[in-house]
């Protein structure tokens, strides 16, 4: 019996986390997604070091928020498990995950 291997895409994720956030917090989170990527076998590409900017319009009451870029490869129930993990943490405003063509 042949074993199925997961066709592995690319994704891009990013998400805003509130300015008021410690850097520990924010780092756990980051740690959260790599660990998420990396159990299901993916891998990271790129990650952009946060950046904290003016938000175009005010989100949950925030003027600024921490950017996060995320660009990285694995199979597609990865995005969708990040998604959850994030959607559910207050500190995170906004998130999107887009997947890429190759």
């Amino acid at each position: 019996m042949a074993v199925k291997v997961a066709q592995k895409s690319s994704y891009e994720l990013t998400f805003i986390t509130k300015p008021s956030l410690r850097e520990d917090d924010l780092r756990q989170i980051i740690e959260q997604i790599e660990n998420s990527i990396k159990n299901f076998g993916g891998t990271i590409n790129e990650l952009n070091e946060p950046t904290l900017r003016k938000l175009a319009h005010k989100i949950k009451g925030f003027h600024e928020g921490n950017y996060v870029s995320i660009q990285f490869n694995s199979p597609p129930e990865v995005p969708n498990t990040i998604k959850k993990s994030l959607s559910i943490n207050d500190n995170v405003l906004r998130l999107m995950i887009l997947r890429k063509e190759n």
